[in-house]
């Protein structure tokens, strides 16, 4: 027999068979991720996760922090405009919303007590954000901030800060038509808790001159820094 024909016929146009064992260790070999190695990354992302969140929450804490307070200096500055362009003195007022919010507005009736009605422009903090209005807030480093200012500031937590027609803070007790100007300036501090649960201020002073300032409490420096 011609063995060199034999052997052409068996590899011409033939591929070899490879055995079952072969295919099922390229098989194993292209498989993804082992039990393993998916818990070992998900318990990895958790590590991360966890430490980042901390300084997740503190920054959307300030965030919201700044947003209320340029809500309520907003107010005040409105107030002002109000008070210039109407000649006569506006009061800026707090109320409490269905939600137990407390909101600010700008009482355009010019009542002797202060109420909100619908069209009053309005500025209503989040939930978790507690205004004070004068000193003893408890917030850190009050005094620092209050010698800061450079002027003083009326103590009185009942006093609503108002506006005359010339735009200069004046005391609002009795409506439009009692509103002496006392040339000192006013104060609220906002405590803000957030997601964090710590407890960040803000602070919006009215000079004597009319000019509303925000203060921001930088609990790392125990600070106030002027936005």
């Amino acid at each position: 027999m011609d063995t060199s024909l034999s052997s052409e016929r068996s590899f011409d146009g033939l591929v070899p068979e490879l055995p079952m064992s072969s295919l099922n260790s390229r098989r194993t070999n292209q498989a993804g991720f082992t039990l393993v190695e998916l818990v070992a990354v998900c318990a990895i992302l958790m590590i991360i996760v966890a430490a980042a969140f901390p300084l997740v929450a503190r920054t959307m804490d300030n965030i919201k922090l700044r947003y209320s307070a340029s809500d309520l200096s907003g107010i005040l500055q409105r107030c002002r405009i109000q008070a210039v362009r109407r000649n006569s003195p506006f009061a800026v007022a707090t109320t409490v919303m269905p939600d137990g919010s407390t909101a600010f507005f700008v009482d355009l009736n010019q009542n002797v007590n202060p109420a909100y009605a619908a069209g009053d422009p309005l500025a209503d903090l989040p939930t978790h954000s507690t205004p004070h209005l004068g000193t003893g807030s408890g917030a850190p480093n009050e005094g620092a901030l209050t010698a800061a200012l450079g002027f003083p500031v009326n103590a009185s937590t009942t006093a609503l800060p108002a506006f005359n027609a010339r735009g200069l803070p004046c005391t609002y007790a009795g409506g439009a038509a009692t509103c002496p100007v006392t040339n000192t300036g006013y104060i609220y501090f906002i405590n803000d808790t957030g997601i964090s649960g710590n407890a960040n201020w803000a602070a919006i002073a009215i000079s004597p001159s009319g000019r509303v300032q925000t203060w921001i409490y930088q609990p790392g420096n125990n600070i106030w820094v002027k936005q």
